[in-house]
């Protein structure tokens, strides 16, 4: 089973939500009324992410075309998810066929401005964050 995450952030998201909800597959319209949950990491909120199943469109608040640059946090713990199968908004849950998020149905939360973190705060904070959420791969 292959995870799709859209990975964007906010200069682009309503772009790339259009094309997630404009895709043609065999879910479509499970996906397509499924809501926005919040991508929460350590229960603060990051972003907002629509899944059904294997397939995700997440957004990530105040952050760039780097995302992982600027939310290193959020970005490793989406890619954690996806890649392990759990839930794209908690990792709480493993993904099933039809697990399905729930909330609102259109995502308009926007910033203004994406201030840039200093890099010993952000590499201090990604490397805490992966030293807590050690996920035991299966072989």
């Amino acid at each position: 089973m292959s995870v799709i995450s859209a990975f964007l952030p906010n200069t682009f998201q309503f772009g790339g939500q259009a094309i997630s909800l404009a895709l043609k597959y065999t879910h479509s319209k499970e996906f397509a009324a499924a809501g926005y949950q919040p991508l929460t990491v350590d229960g603060v909120e990051y972003g907002e992410v629509r899944q059904y199943g294997n397939f995700s469109f997440a957004r990530i608040y105040e952050a760039g075309h780097e995302v992982p640059f600027y939310q290193p946090v959020a970005s490793l713990q989406l890619f954690n998810r996806t890649i392990n199968h759990f839930n794209v908004a908690d990792g709480t849950e493993v993904v099933t066929a039809n697990l399905t998020s729930t909330g609102d149905a259109k995502a308009t939360h926007t910033e203004s401005f994406v201030a840039l973190p200093t890099t010993s705060s952000a590499i201090a904070t990604a490397s805490a964050s992966a030293a807590a959420h050690v996920i035991n791969w299966k072989a």
